[in-house]
C-alpha cells in the first residue's frame, strides 16, 4: 500500500503535471487529472469538477485577482523552489498576501516549497508494482530527482515562509507530502501536523480521491498510517491524541509487525506456510532485529494506551512474527501489555 501511495504521490505531489503517474498512459482518469493540473483559471473547470475539488482544496478559489499578481506569484514560487532565500524574502516583503494564493489547484507557495524539498527513501524510489517496467521505474526516479535536485527540508526557508502567516492546512494532499519527507524529522513533522490540527485537519484524513486511477479507483489511503511507516513515533502519538474515532488505533495495530516494519524484507520476508530458513534464524538473533522489534513494541504500547484493551487483538501480526522466528522474549513483552494469544 505504501508503494502505491508513493507512485501516486510522485505523480501528484511533485508538481501536478505528473498526476496519477501509475495508471496506464492512455487512461481516461490520467488524462483528466493532467488536464486539470495544467489549467490556471478556475473558470475553465466545469461545475462538477469544481465541487469535487472544493472538498479537498479549501484554498481553491483564493487565486490571483490580476495578471500582474499571477506573474508575481509565479516569480515567488520559482524563487522558493530554487531555494533562493533572498529573492523569496524580497517578493514577500513587497506583497505578503501572495503566500496564501493558489497558482492552481493543490498548489500554492507553501505546498510548492514542500514539493521541492521532498526526500523519499531509496527503497521507495526503486519500488516497483507488478504492472510496471524497469524502464518506467527508472524514468520515474529520474523525474523526481530532476524536480528536487537533491534539495531537502531547510528550517531557515520554512521559518521565513511561516513569518508571513500562511495557512498550512489548505488542502488534503499536503499532509501526506510532509509526513512522507524523510528529511523532515519526527519532532518537526509533529510540530507542523499540530499546526494543521489547530487549523481543522482531521486525524481520520484520507488521500484525496480526485487522484484515484483506473487500477485502484476506490483506494482509501489514510494519513494516520504514514507516521508509522516513516517511523515518526511522536507524530504517530499526536494523531492518536487527535482521533475522534478510536477504532483507528486498530488500523495501526494491524500494521505493527508486518514485513519491512520488523526488517524482514526481500529474501527475509516471512512466509508463514514455509519453515524459517537459516538466514532468518541468524537475523532474528541480531541487534538490528532486536532494535526494530523494540521499536514496534513502542507502537504497540501506543495502540494499547489510546485504543484500550479492545485494540489489542489487532496486534496479531506481532504474535505471528514472534512465533514464526521463535522470539519468546518478544512474545512475553507483547503479552505483558495484556495481549492474549490468538494462534
Amino acid at each position: 500500500m505504501k508503494r502505491l501511495f508513493l507512485t501516486i504521490l510522485c505523480g501528484v505531489g511533485l508538481s501536478l503535471n505528473l498526476a496519477t503517474a501509475d495508471t496506464t498512459a492512455n487512461s481516461q482518469n490520467e488524462t483528466k487529472t493532467e488536464n486539470l493540473a495544467n489549467q490556471n483559471l478556475l473558470s475553465e473547470l466545469d461545475t462538477q469538477t469544481l465541487k469535487e475539488l472544493e472538498k479537498y482544496d479549501r484554498n481553491l478559489h483564493n487565486t490571483p485577482k490580476t495578471e500582474q499578481e499571477k506573474v508575481e506569484l509565479e516569480r515567488l514560487i520559482e524563487a522558493i523552489t530554487n531555494a533562493d532565500y533572498d529573492k523569496t524574502k524580497e517578493i514577500l516583503d513587497k506583497n505578503p498576501n501572495l503566500v496564501n494564493l493558489n497558482l492552481r489547484p493543490f498548489y500554492n507557495p507553501v505546498s510548492a516549497y514542500f514539493d521541492s524539498c521532498i526526500k523519499f527513501r531509496d527503497d521507495d524510489l526503486n519500488s516497483k508494482m507488478p504492472f510496471q517496467s524497469d524502464e518506467y521505474v527508472k524514468e520515474r526516479k529520474e523525474k523526481i530527482q530532476a524536480i528536487t535536485k537533491g534539495k531537502v527540508f531547510d528550517e531557515k526557508m520554512f521559518e521565513l515562509l511561516m513569518s508571513y502567516k500562511p495557512k498550512l492546512y489548505t488542502n488534503d494532499l499536503l499532509p501526506f507530502i510532509i509526513i512522507a519527507n524523510e528529511s523532515i524529522d519526527d519532532n518537526k513533522t509533529a510540530q507542523i501536523m499540530q499546526i494543521m490540527f489547530d487549523e481543522g485537519m482531521s486525524a481520520e484524513l484520507f488521500y484525496p480521491p480526485v487522484f484515484a486511477n483506473d487500477i485502484f479507483p476506490n483506494l482509501k489511503k489514510y494519513l494516520i498510517k504514514e507516521p508509522h511507516y516513516m517511523d515518526k513515533i511522536k507524530t504517530m502519538e499526536l494523531f492518536f491524541q487527535n482521533l475522534k474515532d478510536k477504532t483507528f488505533t486498530s488500523m495501526i495495530g494491524i500494521s505493527t509487525g508486518f514485513n519491512n516494519n520488523l526488517g524482514f524484507v526481500n529474501d527475509l520476508s516471512i512466509a508463514i506456510k514455509e519453515p524459517i530458513n537459516e538466514k532468518q534464524k541468524e537475523y532474528a538473533k541480531s541487534e538490528k532485529y532486536k532494535k526494530m522489534r523494540d521499536r514496534q513494541i513502542e507502537y504497540a504500547k501506543l495502540v494499547k494506551q489510546y485504543g484500550g484493551d479492545e485494540a489489542l487483538p489487532s496486534l496479531i501480526s506481532l504474535e505471528v512474527t514472534f512465533k514464526y522466528i521463535n522470539d519468546q522474549e518478544g512474545l512475553e513483552i507483547l503479552k505483558s501489555l495484556g495481549y492474549k494469544e490468538q494462534r
